[in-house]
């Protein structure tokens, strides 16, 4: 079942623009901010418009999101990474945040995780 969950899954670069960038900002409000009754557009930071916006996606459905920042030449932060409440716990987050480190460790670049 794991191994099947896995291989029907597909990691992609998200423009902000379109559904699915808005369903991950709607992700990020609910897990993050919403319960401390804050306003949705605390999602929105400075370093928003210059990441670049990842997720995990099942048939076109979003499970996990996460966002790299760079910081100055080769500092790199992944922030505001999230994954589905009811897919946690199944590797889907693990498998994202792979997916952004392997490249950066290929370039002996530094990360912050925040």
């Amino acid at each position: 079942m794991f191994l099947r969950t896995m291989k029907s899954t597909m990691i992609n670069e998200i423009t902000t623009r379109g559904r699915v960038y808005q369903c991950a900002l709607k992700l990020r409000y609910a897990v993050f901010f919403q319960k401390h009754d804050l306003p949705e557009s605390v999602v929105i930071d400075e370093l928003e418009p210059r990441s670049r916006h990842f997720v995990l996606l099942k048939k076109d459905n979003l499970i996990a999101y996460a966002r790299l920042s760079k910081l100055e030449a080769k500092v790199f932060r992944i922030s505001q990474m999230v994954v589905l409440p009811a897919r946690q716990g199944q590797g889907m987050g693990s498998r994202l945040l792979i997916h952004l480190i392997n490249p950066l460790c290929q370039h002996t670049c530094r990360l912050k995780l925040f």
